[in-house]
């Protein structure tokens, strides 16, 4: 269900957050989005959707979610893939259309005016096509052994943050761009405790890290507690 809930994510996210659907794509984008929320909700996720509804920004922190959702509902989930198809037909006739509209009428002029300043302009590149290889081939090389350092440099680094960051110690009042920052492991142990810490039910439920981790992600400056409270009665 993995692809299915990307696809359906995929095709809805563009149209969000929806007012007031006019347009057939928008409809059926509408349509979509009511399954989806039916979706989450039967697994007790509402508020994770709602949030990302309204700030779509990170479709990957809820698409494990919906999976499990789509899974444990086979019958939704053929209708969501129903939904997804419908936008996307309706998308890609909106797309057709408003190609049409913009380039249709000087199609036929802007092609014979292409025509003549390619006959007129191929002899001049073909003189300078030569000097151009032999001018640039010198600071081309020279760029791509910097670009290679510098890629090198990054891996380098990222590996020895993650050394640094799997030394920090996560609590209850860590922030939650030091959540975001920490391995999976970590922020695994972290979330468990800090759970428990507040009271908080099911925080070992496999839908808890994309919930915090999504709530965390778009709001860096609460602290783990806060953010893992939101969801107190969720999982």
């Amino acid at each position: 269900m993995n692809d299915l809930a990307a696809a359906a994510l995929a095709a809805l996210t563009p149209y969000l957050p929806l007012t007031l659907p006019g347009s057939p794509a928008e409809i059926a984008a509408d349509v979509l989005q009511q399954l989806i929320e039916k979706a989450f909700a039967e697994i007790g996720a509402e508020p994770l959707w709602a949030a990302y509804a309204r700030h779509p920004s990170n479709p990957a922190a809820v698409e494990p979610m919906l999976a499990a959702a789509l899974h444990a509902n086979p019958a939704l989930a053929a209708q969501i893939e129903g939904a997804v198809r419908t936008v996307e037909d309706n998308s890609t006739n909106q797309t057709d259309l408003s190609n049409i509209s913009a380039n249709g009428p000087v199609a036929g002029r802007d092609n014979a005016i292409d025509s003549h300043n390619t006959t007129g302009s191929h002899n001049t590149q073909n003189r300078n096509s030569h000097n151009s290889k032999t001018s640039l081939g010198g600071p081309i090389a020279i760029l791509a052994v910097v670009i290679v350092a510098l890629v090198a440099i990054f891996f380098v680094g990222r590996a020895v943050l993650g050394k640094i960051t799997d030394s920090l110690t996560l609590d209850k009042d860590s922030s939650c761009s030091k959540f975001l920052d920490a391995g999976q492991e970590q922020e695994l142990t972290a979330m468990r405790k800090v759970g428990v810490e507040l009271g908080v039910r099911g925080i070992g439920s496999p839908l808890a890290l994309p919930a915090i981790t999504y709530e965390c992600s778009g709001h860096p400056d609460e602290t783990l507690g806060q953010a893992i409270a939101k969801y107190k009665n969720s999982f």
